[in-house]
């Protein structure tokens, strides 16, 4: 205080005739310029004491590192390192940030951000670190400077595609795996784009890989020593995969993996696949069942159905789990269509053993689409996760069209028949689609509630099934009513443009209606006619299905009552 009473008592001094006396003049500035700097002391002080005793920072500093911890997992998909941000709260925080390496472990790597990487691992001391690569061609420098840290990686995602230092980068990948231990290394991404230098080698082996549990690769070779590491995997993905390892060593590497909780395949089994005839192979009939009781999800993409089939034929799975299975059909196979979904699947004796979730009571909505692939998807509601269902035939030559809709249906009937269905939809030319064979869907799911269509001119085969057996002879204990408890029907998606289909449609409602069965919500399509057209068939038809339905929703229009 003696200090800066003395400050401006020769502040207040200099400010006294300055135009006269120079010297007094740079006196009195230099005393300004000190007294300033002291207070500039003093506030940073005063602000420092105020940090200090604000609750957050009376918190004990391992909670702080929590919510620091915590903060970052919440933030990671906006934007890489969030808890960066947090450095600028105060000078507490960033000296607390910069003391914790575990927050360091966490290392996004930009395109030649070299300067940035060698901060992390500097301030993460001796911790384990995962690395994930943001750039392509420029990582070279990157991994240069990562390579000493290798047995300190416990984690590395990493992508790339075409460049002229991608031969530097993939040796320098082969060296970074195939001559160093990591001891430490339990989540491994290399997806490599194209393959235009071939496929990488990168020498994976459980000597050099002891911890892995986590296993995504693009366009890698597998040398037959991969499959020691298998055994303590959580999750395996393989895409466009090639290896040394035949179809029988696959499958009994996935047989030492009791502890698989994703499986996820892509173009990877026909090459392994072999060759009908060949008598290096065991037959189906006689291989040991893998159990893998712990799978939350298997997909199983682009590759032919007969080597999806070899693959679930040996498999028991669990009841709740994700299944997406997706056949590739090459245009000189165009016939395995005449299956269509059952060309992959397993017979119906092995079927619900190999695919328990096919019968789980959780399926009760399903989607038929045979708009540009041939698709059955089924679940819980439109935002489950597990279980979920989803069989696809695609071919790259656009072999498949909406007229195949009717097969599609008979695939749902084979496929899922014995799941509680309630809601169902179906994208397609509704045309083409027999009044018989909707009385066969009607059949196997008797608890639907509701039906909606997308496609087509003509639904009246639907009305035609859903009113099959009622007459005015027909009496409840005569007939079943299919679908009693069908409540809403959607043909949105639907061009109605048919005076005797909204015959049908009335004459299908009266007849269930006589029979106890009450439609609560009917959605028509749009009439695509003039306007005098319009009007002539809301007067005509409006009020008799007001009638007959709770809720119509006529020709876009919002409901009318």
């Amino acid at each position: 205080m003696a200090l800066t009473t003395q400050i401006q008592e020769l502040a207040a001094t200099a400010c006294v005739g300055l135009s006269t006396i120079p010297s007094d003049v740079e006196f009195g500035a230099a005393a300004i310029v000190l007294y300033l700097e002291h207070l500039a002391l003093a506030r940073r002080a005063l602000l420092s004491s105020r940090n200090d005793h604000q609750p957050v920072n009376r918190l004990l500093p391992e909670l702080l590192v929590d919510i620091f911890s915590r903060y970052d997992e919440w933030h990671a998909d906006l934007l890489p390192m969030p808890w960066r941000k947090l450095r600028l709260v105060c000078r507490y925080w960033n000296e607390l940030i910069l003391a914790t390496p575990t927050l360091w472990r966490t290392i996004t790597i930009e395109p030649k951000a070299t300067a940035w990487l060698d901060l992390c691992l500097r301030n993460s001391c001796e911790a384990t670190v995962d690395v994930k690569f943001r750039c392509n061609d420029d990582a070279n420098p990157a991994v240069r400077h990562l390579l000493p840290h290798a047995q300190r990686l416990r984690s590395l995602h990493f992508g790339y595609g075409y460049g002229h230092r991608r031969k530097q980068l993939v040796r320098m990948l082969q060296d970074l795996f195939g001559n160093r231990e990591l001891p430490v290394l339990e989540d491994l991404q290399c997806l490599v784009v194209g393959s235009r230098y071939g496929k990488v080698d990168l020498k994976l082996s459980s000597q050099r890989c002891p911890r892995i549990q986590k296993l995504s690769l693009g366009n890698v070779h597998l040398p037959p020593e991969t499959s020691s590491i298998l055994c303590k995997l959580r999750k395996l993905s393989l895409t466009e995969c090639s290896t040394d390892l035949t179809f029988d060593q696959f499958l009994a590497a996935l047989a030492s993996c009791p502890c698989l909780e994703h499986l996820h395949l892509s173009g990877f089994l026909e090459g392994i696949l072999p060759r009908r005839g060949s008598s290096n192979t065991t037959s189906a009939s006689r291989r040991i069942p893998i159990v893998l009781a712990h799978l939350h999800d298997i997909y199983i993409t682009d590759d032919p159905p007969a080597a999806i089939l070899a693959l679930l034929q040996t498999l028991h799975l669990p009841a709740n789990i994700r299944v997406i299975l997706t056949g590739r059909i090459e245009e000189d196979e165009e016939l395995v269509v005449a299956g269509g979904l059952t060309s992959f699947l397993p017979s119906q004796s092995l079927r619900l053993t190999a695919l328990p979730v096919l019968a789980s009571s959780a399926i009760t909505r399903a989607t038929v689409d045979v708009m540009g692939n041939f698709e059955i998807s089924a679940g819980a509601d439109p935002y489950n996760i597990s279980p979920n269902i989803e069989l696809a035939l695609y071919s790259p030559q656009r072999l498949i069209s909406d007229n195949f809709l009717p097969l599609a249906l008979r695939n749902l009937v084979d496929v899922l028949s014995a799941a509680p269905l309630r809601e169902l939809n179906v994208i397609g030319t509704q045309d083409t689609v027999s009044v018989a064979l909707w009385i066969s869907v009607l059949t196997a799911f008797p608890l639907l509630e509701s039906i909606a269509t997308i496609g087509g001119e003509s639904v009246s085969s639907l009305w035609s099934a859903l009113s099959w057996g009622l007459d005015d002879t027909t009496t409840i204990t005569d007939a079943s009513i299919l679908c009693p408890h069908l409540s809403c029907v959607d043909h949105q998606g639907s061009v109605l443009a048919s005076h005797a289909l909204y015959g049908d449609i009335l004459d299908s409602l009266r007849r269930r209606r006589t029979k106890g069965a009450y439609l609560r919500s009917l959605i028509l399509g749009p009439w695509h006619d003039s306007k005098d057209a319009y009007d002539e068939m809301c007067a005509e038809y409006l009020p008799q299905l007001q009638a007959l339905v709770e809720e119509v929703h006529f020709g876009g229009d919002y409901p009318q009552r």
